[in-house]
Order: structure tokens, then C-alpha cells, then sequence
């Protein structure tokens, strides 16, 4: 398959460049968001040989390409460039489910094979077992904790991720998210025993294991994304560079131990309301 002929044929069939203000894929799709749908030739689209057909959902402009769908994806991204962007004065203002539609895919979708990899890996370990593998030995145990990876670190792809769809520093994400599952912190969960939570200068945190999980991380970002805003305001141009990483990796990871599911909930019910 021609992935690069591909790719300008169906970017002209949705309208050309200047009709493209966001862009993603899924695992078998790739997703529009168009200035004006009824620029693009569905007719057209579904003639072309490579795609399988083309959906209109969430509020966007969805083309059915399959499994060579990243392939794709890379050939329409690198005409597009840096020139699409959801959040253009241009682009049509999104309902809160449509704003939904357009997340979840976003941050999820570039993490699948690291998932896969781990699942994979993990059924065929389990078979191993059946067939009289030496659980004790050091394969199974290195196989094991390697297949256990992907999931451990989910809340640092994810923080990745989702900082990327949000606009905000990846790696300042990826720090808050390292706070979460750092060795100390899982020790302290770990000596704990019955108790929820520890007293920090007086103020309980809340003692909770946050290897594989998904909303504590995704709401820190989203509380991130505001700070960040606020920093800006605030901070002196010249201080920024020192200040704003120290503030934001501080104060958003404190945040998180202690209120994420209330404060920051409303952060991000606020962010797709408005």
C-alpha cells in the first residue's frame, strides 16, 4: 500500500489542509475535526481504495482505515505540520460529550501497544506455567515483573498523554506522576498497615497505591493546566524559567495526595463545561 499517496488523497477528499483544525487516529480510524463537514466528499472517500468507510461521530469527521491506520497518520501529520489545532478561534465550538469523544482517544490511543505488549506477555507466561515452567527460577521472575511494567507505569503514560492534549509541559506531568509511584511513597503505603492516612505538618494525606491507576493522574493534569495559567499571571517573565516547575511540581502533587477527588473533579468538569 501507498501510505504517502494515500494520506494527500484523503486529506484532500476532507477538504485540504486549511479544513483540518484537529487531527487524531484510534486504532483503526483516523479523526477530523473540520471547519465545515460539507467540504468533505464522503462519496469521494469511500472509492478510495484502503478505506473501509467513513463515520460521523462526537464531532468529528471519522475515516475507516484499519490496521494501517498509524501509517497513515504519519503522512497526514507531516503535511498538516503544527498548523491544526482544536483549540483555534476558526474551530466549531464542541459540546461537553464531544469534547469527551475527543479526549478519551487521545490520551488512551498512543498507550494501546504498550498494553497489548504487557497482555501478551502475560498470557504467555501463564501458559508457560501450565506447561512446568520453574516459577522460582530468575526467567519467570524477570519475564514476570517486565509483563508488570506497562500497567505499573500507566500513570506516567498517561500524564504524558493527556499533558500533550492539554497544551501543558509532558515532562513536568511525567514528574508529578513519578510522585505517585515513587519507592519512598510505596514504602510508606506498605509500613502504614491499617491505617488511610499519615499526618504531613498536621494535614492528613491520604495513603492509596496509584500504580496502574488512570483518574488520580488525569485530574492532576487537568488541576496542571490551570496552575500553569496561573502561574503565568503571576510570575515575572525572568523568574518563570526557576519558579514555574518548582511551584507546579510541588504543589500539584500535594494537591493530589490530598484532595483530587473533589477540587480537582470540579477543575475538570469546569475545563469541558465552558
Amino acid at each position: 500500500m501507498n501510505y504517502e499517496q494515500l494520506g494527500t488523497t484523503i486529506l484532500g477528499k476532507v477538504g485540504g489542509q486549511n479544513n483540518v483544525v484537529g487531527f487524531t487516529h484510534c486504532a483503526t480510524r483516523l479523526r477530523f475535526t473540520l471547519r465545515d463537514e460539507s467540504l468533505a466528499d464522503e462519496k469521494g472517500l469511500k472509492q478510495i481504495t484502503g478505506v473501509l468507510g467513513v463515520a460521523k461521530s462526537g464531532g468529528q469527521f471519522q475515516v475507516i482505515i484499519g490496521n494501517e491506520v498509524p501509517n497513515v497518520y504519519k503522512v497526514i501529520h507531516a503535511k498538516l505540520g503544527n498548523g491544526t489545532s482544536d483549540s483555534s478561534e476558526s474551530a466549531p465550538k464542541k459540546r461537553m460529550i464531544d469534547r469527551i469523544f475527543d479526549f478519551i482517544p487521545a490520551i488512551f490511543t498512543p498507550i494501546l501497544p504498550a498494553i497489548i505488549g504487557a497482555g501478551l506477555i502475560k498470557s504467555v507466561l501463564a501458559l508457560a506455567v501450565l506447561f512446568g515452567i520453574n516459577t522460582e527460577g530468575n526467567f519467570y521472575y524477570f519475564v514476570n515483573f517486565i509483563g508488570d511494567a506497562p500497567l505499573f507505569f500507566l500513570p506516567v503514560m498517561l500524564a504524558f498523554t493527556t499533558a500533550k492534549k492539554l497544551d501543558v509541559n509532558q515532562f513536568i506531568a511525567v514528574a508529578i506522576a513519578g510522585a505517585m509511584l515513587h519507592p519512598d511513597y510505596r514504602a510508606l503505603v506498605t509500613d502504614a498497615f491499617n491505617l488511610n492516612f499519615v499526618s504531613v505538618s498536621g494535614v492528613p494525606v491520604t495513603l492509596a497505591s496509584y500504580n496502574a491507576s488512570v483518574i488520580p493522574v488525569i485530574l492532576m493534569v487537568f488541576a496542571l493546566k490551570y496552575f500553569d495559567v496561573l502561574l503565568d499571571k503571576v510570575i515575572p517573565n525572568m523568574l518563570k524559567f526557576f519558579f514555574k516547575p518548582l511551584l507546579s511540581i510541588l504543589v500539584i502533587s500535594y494537591l493530589g495526595y490530598h484532595v483530587y477527588r473533589f477540587r480537582t473533579f470540579r477543575i475538570c468538569c469546569r475545563y469541558w463545561c465552558k
